[in-house]
């Protein structure tokens, strides 16, 4: 497993839902630098959940499960699927 490679996937996927903008936001952040501590302390917890799927023995090496730990490690809701 390329480490710096699963992290590019994981800030890509960061940056097109757009939480790095969520995560810096908040009702206490009034500067700069704590908007900078907020979003460090989030997107740190997202790597560590993230490496941590990765390296499971249940990863499969497929894309499904690579964008599962994306999901579950930023705290997106699961995809739903109905059958007509």
């Amino acid at each position: 497993m390329n480490i710096e490679k699963e992290l590019d996937y994981l800030k890509d996927a960061i940056v097109y839902q757009r939480l790095d903008k969520s995560w810096r936001d908040g009702l206490f952040v009034d500067t700069e630098e704590k908007a900078e501590s907020r979003f460090r302390q989030k997107y740190d917890e997202a790597e560590a959940s993230y490496l941590r799927m990765m390296r499971s023995p249940k990863n499969d090496g497929s894309q499904e499960y690579r964008e599962w730990a994306i999901k579950a490690a930023l705290g997106l809701k699961k995809d739903k699927h109905r059958v007509n």
